[in-house]
């Protein structure tokens, strides 16, 4: 008796550690804010070429993200009357790869909401 309760308790030890060691797509988020980029791209590139629809979604949108990581920069608008406004804004490249990994999201998942969002916010920041 001792020996199968044992065995069940590592059976189960097993299953519950083995969860906590895995990787979890939604992370993305918690390194992007935390400008982790190099991490961000890590996590999302090992869930590419899942199998779960919804995961190589989540990836796509991750990578978008990861694209724009750390290429933020403050644009003036001029104006006529020799003045302007000054924006938040990101570098070309990094819209257009952005754009790229989005695209890929919307056809994998076209009624998620939540990638149709993003792509018209970064057009919308980006001027385009």
């Amino acid at each position: 008796m001792r020996k199968l309760l044992l065995l069940f308790a590592f059976f189960f030890s097993g299953l519950f550690h083995g969860n906590c060691q895995k990787k979890n797509i939604y992370d993305w988020t918690k390194l992007i804010d935390a400008n982790k980029c190099d991490e961000a791209n890590q996590l999302c590139t090992a869930f590419v070429n899942s199998t779960i629809t919804v995961e190589k979604a989540e990836a796509q949108k991750c990578l978008s993200n990861v694209a724009l990581c750390g290429h933020d920069l403050i644009q003036l608008q001029g104006d006529d009357n020799g003045g302007g406004t000054l924006s938040g804004g990101f570098a070309p490249e990094a819209v257009d790869q952005a754009l790229v990994h989005l695209n890929l999201g919307i056809k994998l998942a076209t009624q998620d909401l939540s990638i149709h969002q993003g792509r018209l916010h970064i057009l919308e920041v980006a001027s385009r």
